[in-house]
């Protein structure tokens, strides 16, 4: 993620951990300075916005043999 101060932010998850539409991943001491304590900072959360591709190019018979 591209951080407003320029940086890239990397943001892991559980392998097995699916991204789904409204899935919010937190990044620890990214987020906004502490109120009265500047070095200290918060959680960056990121809301993630998922785009599926259309069903129109998968064969019905290959999904019901899944």
């Amino acid at each position: 993620i591209k951080h407003l101060d320029g940086r890239d932010i990397e943001v892991r998850h559980a392998p097995a951990e699916v991204i789904v539409p409204g899935s919010v991943i937190g990044v620890v001491n990214e987020g906004m300075p502490i109120n009265r304590n500047p070095i200290e900072k918060g959680t960056l959360n990121n809301m993630f916005t998922v785009t599926f591709p259309d069903n129109h190019l998968a064969d019905i018979s290959k999904i019901k043999a899944l």
